[in-house]
């Protein structure tokens, strides 16, 4: 309940705090959807990401066990005069716990949006993904699909480049065990919810 309360609690300031700032805003300043790189349009170029780290010691502590998280997602598209949004998305999620293997998952994908006065609303279709060194170096996950969103809001820091935060929601299937070369039928599924930094540029 407590950690539920703890990602309710997030979730409403991580949504409010854009929306004050947007109203306190000039309509006329500040974010990329009011600002279109060009006449025509512009090219897309961003990062999002995240990295989450936890360590522990003590007495009853397990010095080996640490936990550290890295998400991101790399993005090229393009942003039409209307706000229209249409591009690609490489995206990679590892989770090292300090043991021989690092469970890493990548996807990539495909991603239509909409940008507006500095929000943005994405959502993306994974047509390939795999998770490797499931529970040991030899195994991992394979025929992966999925499906992810993202809304979020980013601020202009220059005339071409922006900064911002947004929420996002991935979801995946893997149809496919691999296991030291040795494949089966599987069904497996995950769904992320990740706070993300954003950091990118227009041309």
């Amino acid at each position: 309940m407590r950690s539920m309360r703890a990602r309710v609690s997030f979730s409403v300031v991580f949504i409010i705090f854009p929306i004050i700032v947007s109203f306190a805003e000039d309509s006329s300043a500040g974010s990329y959807g009011a600002m279109n790189p060009s006449a025509s349009g512009g090219l897309h170029l961003g990062l999002s990401g995240f990295y989450y780290e936890t360590k522990q010691s003590g007495d009853n502590f397990d010095p080996a066990v640490q936990d550290h998280r890295i998400y991101y997602d790399l993005k090229i598209g393009y942003q039409a005069p209307s706000g229209f949004y249409l591009g690609g998305v490489y995206s990679k999620y590892s989770k090292d716990y300090g043991w021989v293997y690092i469970p890493t998952r990548t996807a990539l994908g495909v991603t239509v949006g909409y940008r507006f006065r500095g929000w943005l609303m994405d959502l993306t279709y994974y047509s390939s993904a795999s998770l490797n060194q499931l529970t040991s170096v030899s195994d991992s996950l394979q025929g992966g699909k999925g499906w992810g969103f993202e809304g979020g809001y980013n601020w202009m820091i220059s005339s071409h480049m922006y900064a911002g935060l947004e929420v996002s929601v991935k979801s995946f299937s893997f149809s496919t065990y691999n296991s030291g070369g040795s494949e089966s039928p599987a069904a497996n599924q995950g769904v992320d919810y990740v706070p993300l930094i954003n950091l990118g540029f227009y041309f």
